[in-house]
Formats: C-alpha cells, structure tokens, sequence
C-alpha cells in the first residue's frame, strides 16, 4: 500500500481514523499477520466541502462473502409525494391547518452498531498512516463504511425504527438510509417532535440536535438534496430543488461553455448530475440535450472541442436548470384520454402526405378527430431528406393532436397510440432521429410540459387503429361514431419546425 498523491487527503482520512480511535470504533492492531486475516483498504473521498472515509472490502473479497434472501427497502421521494397526493384527494380543504415537516438526520449512522466478534477477528483496515509515512493495519469494532454486509444490517434497524414510529406512535414520515423525514399539522408539531425524538433516545439512536441538520418543523422541508414545500393542503405541494444545487449545476454547466470543451469524464459526471436533476422538474424537454451529452461522455480524446451543436445542447440545459419548475402535487386525476393517431405518405412519381388523429374522452366515448393533407412547401422539405417520410408523418399528428387538445388534457393521463414502431420509440425516448422528426418530437415534449401531462406511448396495429381513415382522409366511419371533425391551422403547427 502506497501513499495517495494528494497530501491533504490522506491527512484528512488519517485525522478521522485517529479520531474513530479515539471513540473507538476502530482499534490499532500491532499483533495480527496480515495473511491470516481478510484485509480492506481505508481511503478517502472527497465530497463538497468533506471528506467521506471509505472501507474498501471488496479488495480482499470480504465482500463476496456475504449474500442475502432479503429485497432490501428505502423510502424515496416517491413515499412522500403519496403521502401528500393522499392528503390532496382524500383531505383537500376538510384539512383545518397547513403541513409543516422536518427531517431528522442520523448522526454517525453505521458507527452506532457493533459488528459480530466473528467480522472483528477477521477483518482488517489498511490505511496510510501520514506521521509514520506507512501502512497501519486496524480492526473494527463498528459497521465499516464499504461493506456489503453493513448495508442490510443497518436498513433492517433504520426500517424498524421507521415501522415502530408509524405503527406505534402514529408518525406520518419516512425513511432514507438515516433519513428520516416527517410531516403534520403545523399545531401538531411539537407533539410530533417530541414523540419522534423520545423514540430515537429510547433505542439509543444518535441524531443531529444541533447544527445545521437539527431544524425545526417548517413549511419548506430539506430532504434528500430536495425542498417540498408544503403549507395548505388546497395548495398544490412542490417537489423541487435547492437553489444551491441549481447554483452548482449552473456553475459546472458554465464553465464547460467558457471553456468550450469538456473531457469526457466530466461529461459523464454531469450527464449524471442532469439525469438527477430532470427526475425531480417536470417535462422530458430536455432528452436531446442529455443524449448529446451522453454521446460526448463515449469520445475516445482528452478534451473534446465543442461545435455549434453540442454548445446548443448545453447551453439549453444551462436554460433549463435556471427556469424547470418543481413538480407540483395535487389531487389525484385519474381522468385517462385515448388519442389515436396516424400519418400517410402515398403516390409513386408524386407524394402527398396526410395525417389524422382521434380523441376518446374517459367514459371511451369518441369525442373529436382531425384529418388534413401536409401542405405540399412542408412536404416538399421532408422529401429532400428521405424518399419515403412515413417516420416524420407518423410523429406530426401527435404535436397536431396536443396542440389541439391541450385545453382538454391539462393535467390528465394520456395514453397515445401510434402503429408506427420508430415513431412511438421517438416519442418514448424524447428525441428523433432525423433533424425534422427532433423538431417534433421536442415541440411535443414542450406542449407535454406546459400542460403537465403524463402520457403513455403504445403501439396499435394499423387494422385497429381509428385514425387510419382520418389519415387518409376518410371520415365517415369516424363520423358515424358520434365524432366532431376540428380544422387543422397548419400556419400554428408548422411555426418553428
């Protein structure tokens, strides 16, 4: 074992090994011969603003040695937003105050339990030990940070916890690793806190009492590198994030269009860093720009120079981090439409295009359709690229149909079924494959944003499918169902594309 290149890391990592001596979480082992015992390496890592001791026990194979029957469980944001959509729907305005919430935050979670006597005589750490300028070997008396086996150990206590808080004492919270996030009524607070803290000081927990982790109960709850802005139940809640990680992220996004290249590590880190991001603000408008970043992360080069597109791509997200809206949670709508669409491309020596779209209302009744031939300036610029432009034909009468029927849609489930494999592939990825066809896929995910709705994209086969005669500019089938026929305006939807 070699000393790491960076001086005031491994400082760091001895300066919090000598103070685990200390609590004596781990011990100086002067007597053991290392090839009778399973060794694992200490190092640290850099995070923000500290430095996270790692037990690497994977190096020894320590790691391989554990297995388990259990699914292991945490909570995710998703816990919380069900518990707020639940309050929204069954609740609403019969909830007589405003939610507050707080998170609790364990303090050195897998150092408050012991491990077997059977892991504290095998298992050893390595680390560099910087006053000596050599290894030190150290045994473990508390769960290390690293091993498979710490993982499970700890859920099963913190799921216990969180089990015995719900059941016993009536907490509406959740629980993330050593996270422990509640919500009340604002009256009930303190109650609810002094339940929540009597129950971790009865089993021995250690949590953050002062500092910048021990808040009070509030209307703005920090969880999980996410703000949930709660209040009154008519609200609607937020899910969104912190300004300070909007600040990083625009800070990183930045730099690279200063520089104007990027290695493609970092573009790897912050394609990750987006991803995040993209989970918790709403729409999907950004996909194109995260695959260009995806694309950048696989170059073979130290440095990648950036071109004309691939600075539009990032400074897009840049635009995006900046303006995203959080997700907001409201009452539940479980108002489903069915929009049926299709797109023709016909003729031998001369093509015409047309497309045609239906809309089904939740009771399944056939409500509107639209059918229209492509104006031919259209057609004649998809005819530059391709022969034959069924992919692009089939994607245009879904940003006709949105466009259309927004009004509707607002905030309702979608389910929008396409016989056409590519272009339901386009629209489920969010970016298409040729120039025009991303021009309308991505007016689509702009229109699928602003009204926040949450689609679905499925295949029917083309005998099933009702818009197959709108698209071709039959509608008297359609008619007979009971069906308004609306006027497409071609000067709206061709704006921009």
């Amino acid at each position: 074992m070699n000393a790491t290149s960076n001086d005031e890391l491994a400082k760091a990592t001895w300066d919090s090994t000598v103070d685990e001596i200390e609590k004596q979480w781990v011990w100086r082992d002067v007597t053991s011969d290392i090839s009778e015992v399973i060794l694992a390496k200490r190092f640290g890592l850099q995070q923000k603003n500290k430095i996270r001791v790692i037990d690497d026990c994977s190096l020894g194979g320590y790691n391989k040695t554990y297995g388990t029957k259990e699914k292991l469980r945490v909570h995710a944001v998703d816990q919380i937003a069900a518990y707020l959509s639940w309050i929204c729907t069954e609740l609403g305005e019969q909830l007589d105050d405003e939610l507050v919430g707080r998170t609790y935050d364990l303090r050195s979670a897998y150092k408050q339990f012991g491990v077997s006597a059977e892991t504290r005589s095998q298992l050893r750490l390595l680390v560099w030990d910087v006053e000596q300028s050599k290894p030190t070997l150290l045994g473990v008396n508390a769960l290390p940070f690293g091993a498979a086996g710490s993982v499970s150990a700890f859920l099963r206590i913190s799921m216990a916890l969180w089990f015995i808080g719900t059941v016993g004492l009536k907490l509406c919270w959740t629980v993330f690793y050593d996270d422990y996030t509640g919500i009340c009524k604002k009256r009930m607070s303190h109650g609810t806190g002094i339940a929540a803290e009597a129950l971790f000081d009865l089993f021995g927990m250690w949590f953050a009492k002062e500092g910048t982790k021990a808040v009070d109960f509030s209307s703005q709850v920090k969880t999980l590198g996410l703000v949930i802005r709660l209040g009154n139940a008519t609200g609607p809640f937020t899910i969104g994030h912190t300004t300070e990680r909007r600040q990083e992220l625009c800070e990183a996004l930045e730099a690279v269009l200063e520089a104007k290249r990027i290695e493609p590590k970092q573009a790897e880190r912050l394609r990750g860093r987006m991803q995040w991001f993209e989970g918790y603000a709403f729409g999907r408008i950004a996909q194109h720009s995260l695959k260009v970043l995806g694309e950048l992360s696989l170059r073979q080069q130290r440095f990648v120079n950036l071109n004309e597109n691939e600075m539009s791509a990032i400074n897009f997200l840049l635009s995006r981090v900046k303006s995203a809206e959080a997700i907001r949670i409201t009452t539940t709508l479980l108002d489903n439409y069915l929009i049926f669409t299709d797109g023709a491309c016909e003729g031998d020596t001369e093509k015409t295009g047309s497309v045609g779209g239906v809309l089904v209302g939740p009771n399944g009744q056939v409500l509107e359709h639209f059918s229209s031939r492509v104006p031919s300036s259209y057609m004649d610029s998809l005819l530059e690229a391709s022969d034959n432009p069924i992919y692009e034909l089939e994607l245009l009468p879904v940003h006709i149909a949105l466009s259309l029927w927004s009004h509707r849609l607002q905030s309702s489930h979608v389910v929008m079924y396409l016989d056409n494999d590519a272009a339901r592939a386009a629209m489920c990825k969010g970016y298409g494959a040729t120039v025009a066809a991303q021009r309308i896929v991505q007016k689509v995910m702009e229109t699928e944003c602003s009204c926040e709705l949450k689609t679905w994209f499925a295949r029917v086969p083309t005998h099933s499918n009702i818009a197959d005669g709108p698209s071709r500019l039959q509608c008297h089938e359609i008619e007979l169902m009971g069906s308004k026929e609306l006027k497409v305006d071609w000067n709206v939807v061709l704006e921009d594309l």
